[in-house]
C-alpha cells in the first residue's frame, strides 16, 4: 500500500493514498472530516470499471492510515497542498477533482492554489465558510455525541442519523443496507488521535474562501458542479445555493437525501461525475 512522505514543508507528513485503475483520464477524490478514503469506494470502484480512467483516494494528514502532525496548525489550505502534492507526485498534468464535505473546502482551495491543474470542479455537501458555514444545531449534536462515545451500537445509530435522509433510513432493506456498511466500517476503523481530530475540527472552523477568491474560481477555465442533499444535518443547503450563485455552475438538488452523498446517493452522483 502506498505511502508518499511529505517534504518539512508539508510537516514530514506521510499520506496513504490509493490508484483505482489505469486510464488518461484523472480524478482526484478528497474525503471529509477524520473520514478515510475508502469511503469514496463506490466511486472509486463505478470509475475503474471503466478502462478510460484512473482515480485516485486517500487519507487527510490527521486521519486513517495518513500520520498525525503534532500541531493545531491544520488548514483545508495546507490541505490543499497536500493534495497538490500528491497529484504532482503521480505526474498527474491535470485532473478532476471532487471533493465532499471538507474535501469540498480543501477543493475549493485547492481551485486556488492551481487552477491549471483543474479539468472540471465538483463540490459535493460543502461551503465556502464564513457565518453561513456553521453547522445546524443538530448536526453539532451528531458530532458530539460521535466524540463523546465509545459505545459502538449509538456511534452506528449516531452516524446513520448525522449521514441520511429520513427516507433511506425509513426503508427496512436500505437500512439494514447502511448499518452492515458502517458496522463493518467501523471494525475495521483506524481511529484518530486528539491531535487529529482537534485539527480537522479546527480546520473547517478556519474555513473562509472570500468573494475575490471565489470570483476567481468562476473564471477559471473549467466547468463546476454543486451537489446538495436537502435533509444534509451538517452542511446548510442554502451554502450551496450560494456557491451556485456566485460560481455560475450548474447545481443538482437530490431530494431526501442527507450528507452522506457518495454512500447514501451513490448511482446519482457518479452519473453526475461522468
Amino acid at each position: 500500500m502506498p505511502y508518499l512522505k511529505l517534504p518539512p514543508s508539508h510537516q514530514s507528513v506521510e499520506l496513504f493514498y490509493e490508484l483505482h485503475g489505469n486510464g488518461n483520464t484523472k480524478l482526484l477524490f478528497i474525503m471529509g472530516l477524520l473520514t478515510d478514503g475508502e469511503a469514496w469506494k463506490n466511486q472509486t470502484d463505478f470509475f475503474r470499471q471503466n478502462a478510460e480512467y484512473q482515480a485516485v483516494s486517500y487519507d487527510n494528514r490527521g486521519c486513517a492510515r495518513s500520520s498525525t502532525p503534532f500541531t493545531l496548525e491544520y488548514t483545508t489550505q495546507q490541505m490543499a497542498k497536500d493534495a497538490l502534492y500528491l497529484i504532482n507526485h503521480l505526474e498527474w498534468k491535470q485532473c478532476h477533482v471532487i471533493g465532499v464535505s471538507m474535501g469540498g473546502m480543501i477543493s475549493l482551495e485547492f481551485a486556488i492554489l492551481a487552477p491549471e491543474k483543474i479539468l472540471s470542479l465538483s463540490l459535493v455537501a460543502t461551503h465556502a465558510g464564513g457565518i453561513s458555514g456553521r453547522a445546524p444545531f443538530v448536526g453539532i449534536r451528531h458530532i458530539l455525541t460521535s466524540l463523546s462515545t465509545k459505545n459502538e451500537k449509538i456511534q452506528l445509530e449516531n452516524a446513520m442519523l448525522m449521514l441520511y435522509g429520513k427516507r433511506t433510513l425509513s426503508d427496512p432493506d436500505k437500512h439494514k443496507l447502511i448499518y452492515d456498511y458502517h458496522s463493518t466500517r467501523f471494525k475495521s476503523r483506524i481511529n484518530p488521535e486528539l491531535t487529529g481530530v482537534v485539527g480537522h475540527i479546527l480546520a473547517v472552523q478556519r474555513h473562509y474562501i472570500n468573494y475575490a477568491d471565489l470570483l476567481k474560481i468562476r473564471y477559471s477555465n473549467f466547468p463546476c458542479l454543486i451537489i446538495v442533499g436537502t435533509e444534509d444535518r451538517l452542511v446548510r443547503e442554502a451554502n450551496s445555493y450560494m456557491l451556485q450563485r456566485v460560481l455560475g455552475c450548474k447545481l443538482v438538488k437530490l431530494d431526501d437525501a442527507g450528507h452522506g452523498i457518495p454512500a447514501e446517493r451513490a448511482d446519482e452522483l457518479n452519473k453526475e461525475l461522468l
